[in-house]
């Protein structure tokens, strides 16, 4: 027997949470009920204010009787959501909680995004601001956001934009390396902004944009370099077994008698052995520091020598084409079993701090350990900022040698093998072709 209009049970299968697909490929479902009903004729759509499904069907129930009471226009007036808000200029600050309320865009890359939006919003304003602004935290940041956040969208034009940039390059040194890492940050800054500004985003504002502040902005192309190869594979793999790798036999034991010493002595003999883990990780199966931060046990399948990155409930993959099954060399994956025989957790790389797969910053459980390791890469001579990801980039170079270009781009999952041709394509040793 069917339920009638009038009851609970009725609305109480018809009530849903909508879901749509992200850009990065990832689903979003909302945390609330929404219903569609027929007001005047028409289909509408409610939304209902609550995750509680019991609370939804009751709202819906109440929407529904009292149409039925007072007709179409005193019920849309009294619950359906405007389409559009008051807000004839809006600003930075207005603009930006809008797009993040969408939740259209990965929450840390929105973060990053709005970041360097308000830098460029500072720089062409010339909002003074010193390094207190880069923390979450504080008086200054604060400040500082404030000022930026009053800006309206309507005063930030393409040209401002535009003299803002070449400002910002001619206050660097004029030798073509200063110029070149200079105009790779601003292409950096003004590209991210402008993603904010995407058409997919702004159809769904509630409020219209007085214009596109970088509609014709000439920003430039990638700025992505081809990789060039400082290191020795090999050597590299070998010189860290030798200073990194031990034996739980061979640890420092604590010393009763010298407890603090002997405790930060055997501290630091373990974490070496977790950054010999990352080079595994990194160096030997290309992965990324936020992949290998969150990779569990169960992702490695010990028998077929192959590991699956993949989202869990720990932490996220940076796109959909991230999530991919990587082959592991036998030797990786025997050092690896070795250190699950030994484990204490479910975590490949074990840290005391805890995963925070909410936060809307860049978080690494492991970050002790990767400071760490990096500071031994410079005594091997990586010296770029990011010495952990020329692990990756150096798995993604050897790959491409021995393989081709097509595998790297699978193995490194990236969501076009242009993206792996841009980086990937340097080729060690003399290699030339005989015509005769």
């Amino acid at each position: 027997m069917k339920s009638s209009k009038g009851t609970l049970d009725y609305w109480y299968d018809r009530i849903r949470k909508n879901s749509f697909k992200r850009t990065d490929g990832s689903t979003y479902t909302s945390p609330e009920y929404e219903i569609y009903m027929s007001v005047g004729g028409k289909q509408q759509r409610f939304k209902l204010g609550t995750g509680n499904k019991e609370v939804a069907a009751e709202k819906a129930l109440e929407i529904y009787m009292y149409n039925r009471a007072n007709g179409a226009q005193a019920t849309l007036e009294k619950y359906k959501q405007k389409k559009t808000v008051a807000v004839d200029d809006p600003t930075v600050g207005q603009f930006l909680e809008e797009i993040g309320r969408l939740r259209l865009i990965k929450q840390t890359t929105f973060t990053d995004y709005s970041r360097k939006f308000r830098t460029v919003v500072s720089g062409v304003f010339r909002i003074p601001a010193d390094k207190s602004r880069c923390y979450h935290r504080g008086e200054a940041v604060k400040a500082w956001r404030n000022r930026v956040d009053s800006i309206k969208i309507s005063d930030l034009s393409a040209s401002r934009i535009m003299q803002w940039r070449a400002n910002y390059l001619d206050g660097l040194e004029q030798d073509p390396i200063a110029q070149r890492r200079g105009k790779a940050t601003v292409t950096s800054l003004l590209r991210n902004s402008k993603a904010l500004f995407s058409p997919k985003y702004v159809k769904h504002l509630t409020f219209k944009l007085p214009q596109n502040p970088f509609d014709g902005l000439v920003i430039g192309g990638s700025t992505t370099r081809q990789y060039k190869s400082e290191v020795d594979f090999m050597s590299l793999a070998n010189k860290a077994k030798e200073e990194l790798y031990a034996e739980l036999s061979d640890l420092p034991a604590i010393d009763d008698k010298q407890m603090r010493k002997s405790t930060i002595a055997l501290n630091k003999a373990l974490s070496k052995r977790e950054q010999f883990k990352i080079i595994l990780l990194c160096l030997g199966c290309g992965m990324r520091r936020s992949e290998a931060d969150t990779l569990l046990w169960t992702n490695v399948d010990f028998k077929s020598n192959k590991i699956r990155v993949e989202a869990t409930e720990y932490g996220d993959v940076k796109g959909a084409s991230s999530e991919r099954v990587i082959d592991v060399d036998a030797t990786v994956v025997e050092l690896l079993a070795k250190f699950k025989e030994e484990a204490s957790g479910s975590f490949v790389i074990e840290s005391n701090r805890k995963p925070k797969p909410s936060v809307r910053y860049h978080y690494y459980r492991c970050d002790h350990h990767f400071k760490r390791l990096i500071a031994w890469l410079h005594t091997q001579g990586i010296t770029q900022r990011n010495a952990i990801h020329e692990l990756r980039k150096e798995f993604g170079s050897q790959l491409t040698e021995q393989f081709g270009i097509y595998v790297a781009s699978k193995a490194l999952g990236h969501s076009e093998v242009t993206t792996t041709a841009r980086s990937y394509l340097e080729k060690k040793g003399h290699k030339s072709l005989a015509i005769f």
